[in-house]
């Protein structure tokens, strides 16, 4: 949206309100990434116990400003929510060998045909890169949404190409 581009970017002003999803989604890759973390320094799994106090700091930190909730939630329902799902994440999740978490990237782009370096670059955030028992590189994107995405949605999504494109344009 034009408008909401010239509110936030040029003009600075604060959003009215967040919805719920950016907040807990925060909160839920802090949480995670902690976990990584931990995983990768120590070799061990930090109790489940310090993964939720991850979560809750920052879930209660990063609601202290005006949300909007979906109906039927509110600020305890989703932090039950966060809880539960840590749980299930801290008991399903394997990784492999931890290479990087929260791995911050900015790698030029290339005009394919001409080879022409672009005036801009592509920048993001890796949540996790895991090497498996080959050597393989691989982009772990971590995705708190309430729907699966579908086949359709992941076959269109531009997140995994740009994230092989990063990985390799970093060697």
């Amino acid at each position: 949206c034009p408008q909401k581009y010239e509110f936030q970017y040029v003009r600075g002003l604060p959003m009215e309100f967040v919805p719920d999803y950016l907040p807990f989604g925060k909160a839920i890759h802090e949480a995670a990434a902690f976990f990584y973390r931990h995983l990768k320094e120590t070799g061990l799994k930090a109790p489940v116990e310090e993964l939720t106090a991850s979560f809750t700091s920052a879930w209660e930190k990063d609601t202290q400003r005006a949300i909007r909730y979906k109906e039927g939630e509110d600020q305890a329902t989703l932090k039950e929510k966060g809880i539960q799902m840590l749980g299930a994440f801290y008991e399903k999740v394997n990784p492999r060998m931890i290479i990087g978490v929260e791995v911050p990237f900015a790698v030029d782009l290339a005009n394919q045909k001409t080879g022409e370096i672009l005036p801009c670059k592509l920048v993001g955030i890796f949540d996790l890169i895991e090497s498996d028992e080959e050597g393989n590189n691989i982009i772990v994107e971590l995705k708190t949404g309430s729907k699966r995405y579908s086949e359709d949605q992941i076959d269109l999504d531009l997140q995994g190409i740009l994230s092989s494109y990063a990985l390799q344009s970093m060697g």
